[in-house]
């Protein structure tokens, strides 16, 4: 998944994930932020 879909993904979910999960802040970090993600990354 590119980060571009990644952010219109979180996006489109901040609310429900607010609601149901009573988070506060939503980021992406990691491979992703430095474009050096691969296949299976941010995956356990």
């Amino acid at each position: 998944m590119k980060i571009q879909q990644i952010i219109k993904t979180l996006n489109e979910l901040k609310t429900v994930i607010r609601e149901k999960y009573n988070v506060k802040e939503l980021g992406i970090f990691g491979s992703y932020t430095r474009g050096q993600e691969k296949a299976g990354s941010g995956k356990k």
